[in-house]
């Protein structure tokens, strides 16, 4: 991949011309990527392909408002050109904003990878993917397909801003899913596992098989399962390892973004230094985790990576800002300014979101537990922004009854308000994890890379939606 960029006297005169308009602040972002990805399905290998981009996108701020536009080169009257159309939308005009002279710039050392996947040949890629399928068939005769996604993907970019800084990072991640479907009786049921993030081949290698095996046993276990019960009963969640984190990360998560407070959207708006969770929780965002998918040295707004807590023992003592977030609240910007790529400007955004480990054992979270559901994967799902409210689907399930967990259940949701999740924990156990899998987060059209992370906790009482039939 080409990791040249234009030279600092492009950046320069971007950042003069954004600002001959008005404004107070300007900046000028260049990125070159890269993509590939490697699909079976069915034993058979049905895709692969790559990608690459390159462009460079201006931002202008001007009061409230802000002008972003972008050029898909790197061409100095191309990124002119954009950086005169920002600074046309974001002002009205009077005189030019100052540029500083540029600072030294901010870089860090990448933690090191052995073997860089990007330098393992093609055919030992696909030779691993097709490993992966074989593993999950070989799990048992009920399996009928196996779908492995196997996607690499690496971006460089370059900020300079009208303050004077200069900064320098990008992120080389995999992301490995398998999703195994078994049938029995003509019941259907999918498994799923999934593996993310800076890796090295050789970890990729020991862990592949495995992925393909569990999720074809997870599939299997599910085909057993009967009806979940529905109404309000307490739910154990799985650690990070099962995904649980996401939980915290859509139903709390957004709504203490600085965008959604300053917009007065958010359930947490001016409730700094108030109790607002049980004191059992305590939850934190933290950039500097390079060795997950959220993770990295410098958010792309060229502010270093930061650890920001958000809740301490049940009071709010933080939010997640941008630079723009940051003054309106008269807060410090907390490293968390990201954008899926220079087309877009930045906005705040989660990174690595997690809930800190409890003193419990896991199996003593269920056995105070008479009757209620406990959810080893979750699924997909959703929140608001605001945090009023959130659903889930769970992919593998389990009733709890009399303390201890039961025969597996299937159309398990769980819904309710982000105080009800907040409030409602009365137990969280000693056993964190982070989830391996990675995701992908979306927000006002963007996609960022994000990790999630928690210990196993038992919720008071949540909504569990299942069979109408089955009280």
């Amino acid at each position: 991949m080409d990791t040249s960029f234009p030279p600092e006297e492009v950046f320069a005169k971007a950042l003069r011309k954004a600002l001959s308009r008005g404004g107070d602040f300007a900046d000028v972002y260049s990125e070159t990527s890269a993509n590939s990805r490697i699909v079976l399905s069915e034993g058979i290998v049905k895709d692969i392909s790559s990608s690459s981009d390159r462009g460079t996108g201006i931002r202008v701020l001007f009061g409230d408002a802000t002008g972003y536009s972008f050029a898909e080169t790197f061409d100095e009257g191309a990124v002119l050109d954009a950086a005169g159309m920002a600074a046309s939308l974001a002002s009205e005009g009077g005189g030019g904003g100052r540029v500083e002279p540029p600072g030294p710039l901010r870089e860090k050392p990448r933690p090191v990878i052995e073997t860089p996947p990007s330098e393992v040949p093609l055919e030992t890629k696909v030779a691993l993917v097709r490993r992966m399928d074989e593993a999950a068939r070989a799990a048992s005769p009920a399996v009928r397909n196996v779908h492995v996604v196997f996607i690499e993907s690496s971006q460089e970019w370059a900020l300079a801003n009208a303050e004077g800084v200069r900064a320098r990072d990008g992120r080389r991640l995999v992301n490995i899913a398998v999703y195994a479907t078994a049938v029995k009786d003509g019941v259907r049921r999918q498994g799923f596992k999934s593996f993310a993030g800076p890796l090295d081949f050789g970890e990729i290698e020991r862990e592949g098989e495995a992925l393909g095996r569990e999720a074809a046993e997870m599939a299997v276990r599910m085909l057993s399962a009967r009806p979940a019960p529905s109404g309000k009963m307490p739910v154990v969640l799985c650690n990070g390892i099962g995904g649980g984190g996401v939980l915290f990360h859509e139903s709390c998560g957004h709504a203490l973004e600085s965008d959604v407070i300053v917009q007065g959207q958010s359930i947490f708006a001016g409730k700094l230094g108030r109790k607002i969770a049980s004191p059992l929780v305590s939850l934190t965002d933290d950039g500097t985790l390079e060795r997950l998918s959220g993770g990295f040295r410098f958010d792309d707004e060229g502010t270093p990576a930061q650890k920001t807590p958000l809740i301490v023992e049940g009071v709010l003592v933080g939010y997640m800002c941008d630079r723009k977030g940051a003054k309106t609240l008269g807060l410090n910007p907390t490293g968390s300014g990201r954008r899926q790529s220079f087309r877009y400007p930045p906005i705040p955004r989660m990174r690595c979101t997690y809930l800190s480990p409890g003193r419990e054992k896991p199996e003593d979270l269920v056995k105070a537990v008479d009757r209620g559901v406990y959810i080893a994967r979750i699924g997909g799902g959703a929140g608001e922004m605001s945090g009023a409210g959130f659903v889930f689907s769970a992919v593998e399930s389990y009733l709890i009854e009399n303390g201890k967990i039961g025969e597996p259940v299937t159309g398990v949701t769980i819904s309710g308000r982000g105080v009800d999740l907040l409030e409602g924990v009365d137990g969280v156990a000693d056993d964190f994890e982070f989830n391996r899998g990675g995701g992908m987060c979306g927000k006002q059209g963007q996609m960022a890379f994000v990790t999630e992370g928690q210990p196993s906790i038992r919720i008071r009482s949540l909504t569990v939606g299942g069979d109408r039939h089955e009280k």
